[in-house]
């Protein structure tokens, strides 16, 4: 509850709590496979926790404790489903973080091993949907590294196959907003990778790939998100795709719509934010809408805006930065927010 909420010092005080009792219970009685299950389940709360914060060294060791736990249960009895599936979302978590320090080639290996294990849980049993909703998610992480290496026509097969399962999923039951979701997450992946692809453009009145994906995307995440106006990671969903749509507008010249589109994303990550300031997150994501606004703004002559957005941006860029976390990526972003700032025209 308090991890949804956004509340995450209080929510790590909860989960440190839980896990210096299961560490208690498991130290006391280490043949009960339950109280290590438990254990595994503590150490992955406080790993997802450290990740929001931008700890991804800590959150590491937290996830490698959890992997360490429940392949050894795995192993133990290699016909018990839900050890399986565990073991899946322990190499999936460890992938994500490797994939957020750029560690692509390890972060694929952790998410293979993760597609082997839900593959072969879905052929076991094709009616179980939360096993098809796992396996679509490991299709979609190895598009994620398979893009980031540069390797857009695998990246788009990966992202295909994940919208496929979830497409069909969705059509099972309409009604699961959880479905719904994901499904716009896919079609915003595969926008992602159009984009990439040069698919932006507009011929013959028609809109080509990139933006019928993004705009696909946009329509469900705005309707779930008016639907539950309180669901933080909805509302941060909408403001990226939002800042998506942007984009392709910006690349096409369509300056005004292109900065309807970031203004919306930024007035919600800019109320985020406010929400829990401690998010690194939520305050990346603002720190990346104002300078998308800024960007606009500058090619529309509107210098004087321009500078402001930009140096809003850099203020955020250079806070996150030096919160001690050791992120390689910020640190890059602080270096980008200097140019623009720099490159920013002045008033003549």
């Amino acid at each position: 509850m308090l991890a949804a909420q956004g509340k995450l010092t209080e929510a790590m005080a909860s989960y440190k709590a839980s896990l210096v009792i299961r560490e208690a219970l498991v130290k006391a009685d280490g043949g009960n496979t339950q109280w290590q299950n438990n254990l595994s389940h503590a150490y992955a709360s406080v790993g997802d926790i450290l990740v929001r914060q931008g700890d991804l060294p800590e959150a590491m060791k937290a996830y490698q404790s959890d992997l360490a736990i429940i392949t050894r249960l795995a192993d133990s009895d290699p016909g018990r489903a839900t050890w399986q599936a565990f073991l899946a979302n322990s190499y999936v978590k460890i992938g994500e973080v490797l994939a957020a320090q750029e560690k692509l080639p390890k972060a694929m290996k952790s998410y293979q091993e993760s597609l082997v294990i839900r593959e072969r849980l879905a052929k076991s049993d094709p009616k179980n949907a939360q096993w098809q909703r796992t396996l679509s998610i490991s299709h979609e992480r190895i598009g994620d590294v398979l893009a980031a290496q540069g390797n857009l026509a695998d990246a788009m097969k990966a992202y295909q196959e994940s919208l496929t399962i979830r497409d069909r999923l969705v059509k099972t039951d309409p009604s699961n907003a959880g479905w719904e979701h994901d499904l716009s997450v896919a079609y915003a992946a595969l926008g992602d990778i159009e984009v990439e692809l040069g698919d932006i453009e507009v011929e013959q009145g028609e809109l080509l790939p990139a933006l019928k994906s993004d705009q696909a995307s946009l329509a469900i995440i705005d309707r779930l998100t008016m639907a539950d106006p309180e669901n933080a990671t909805w509302q941060r969903d909408l403001s990226n795709v939002d800042i998506k749509i942007g984009d392709i507008m910006a690349d096409q010249g369509n300056l005004l719509e292109a900065l309807k589109s970031y203004q919306a994303g930024l007035a919600i990550s800019d109320r985020l934010a406010k929400t829990d300031p401690g998010n690194e997150i939520w305050q990346h994501a603002l720190s990346i809408s104002y300078d998308r606004v800024g960007n606009v703004l500058v090619k529309q002559g509107n210098l004087e805006d321009a500078l402001k957005a930009h140096l809003q941006g850099l203020a955020i860029a250079d806070r996150l930065a030096n919160a001690g976390n050791g992120n390689a990526g910020w640190q890059n972003d602080l270096s980008d927010s200097y140019i623009r700032v720099g490159e920013t025209p002045l008033k003549e």
